[in-house]
């Protein structure tokens, strides 16, 4: 019996996973670069949608439960500028990400 300690594989992220990850970081890019424009807010909110990414790509649950925090708080602030400012606020917007985040809750138990 050999006492080498077996490799383990990290198991594979879903392509659907991938695809979100992907349209996250470019979104959280295109934050990050509109900053010279509206400041630090887009800057912040940038970082953080790159970090989700990353966490959720990694499959990792505290990725997870962040695109959550996201997400809820995209919806709100889209809802209150369609509401109140009305030239801001995308409701395609709304509608994939919380089609994605029940997607990514569905295969919660993948999550580590």
């Amino acid at each position: 019996m050999d006492s080498y300690p077996q490799a383990t594989t990290k198991p594979k992220a879903p392509t659907l996973v991938g695809i979100i990850t992907i349209l996250m970081l470019l979104g959280g890019i295109m934050s990050l670069l509109s900053a010279v424009i509206f400041g630090v807010y887009s800057a912040a909110a940038g970082a953080v949608v790159i970090i989700t990414a990353i966490g959720v790509r990694k499959m990792k649950r505290w990725g997870l439960y962040l695109f959550t925090l996201v997400t809820i708080v995209s919806v709100v602030a889209i809802i209150y500028y369609k509401l109140y400012i009305d030239n801001f606020g995308n409701v395609a917007g709304i509608l994939i990400n919380v089609v994605a985040l029940i997607y990514l809750w569905s295969i919660s138990k993948k999550f580590n």
